[in-house]
């Protein structure tokens, strides 16, 4: 039977880290998957299984959405936002009681039905600067036509 791996893709998002149906891994992951996330680094099922744990824990609200999903042979890349309330001590900070929303891309490569490999980047800034770890910088660009002075 051939494996629908758009859905095993949504299924890991809206399940696996919204739900916390973390068997479902087991079902649809190689033994020698591996992770690449910002954050967490690299990560086998294990670790992966943990991440979703302390995410869960943290922001036991998570909500997950699939913005957007396509496939092209054994790869789904996938565009997703994820919101939870700040609840319980993450990364060294106490609980906020923020709403953060995040946004990201996946790249989760199959072979022979099972996932092997996926790749990550979302807004670990935008995560860090929400919760107090990194500050904000003002970045604020000229407006047209403004004058620039030379720095001294």
């Amino acid at each position: 039977m051939a494996v629908d791996i758009k859905q095993v893709a949504r299924t890991i998002l809206e399940d696996v880290y919204g739900k916390g149906r973390l068997e479902y891994l087991d079902q649809v992951c190689d033994p020698s998957f591996k992770a690449h996330d910002p954050l967490a680094g690299e990560a086998d099922l294990a670790g992966v299984k943990r991440e979703v744990e302390t995410y869960r824990t943290a922001f036991p609200d998570l909500t997950p959405t699939v913005l957007g999903l396509c496939a092209e042979a054994d790869v789904v890349c996938m565009h997703w936002r994820c919101s939870g309330t700040h609840k319980t001590r993450f990364l060294g900070v106490e609980p906020t009681g923020k709403k953060v929303t995040i946004e990201g891309i996946s790249f989760d490569r199959f072979r022979n039905g099972k996932l092997i490999e996926s790749f990550t980047q979302w807004d670990t800034l935008g995560l860090l600067q929400a919760l107090g770890i990194v500050p904000r910088i003002d970045l604020a660009m000229p407006k047209a036509g403004a004058e620039r002075r030379p720095h001294a």
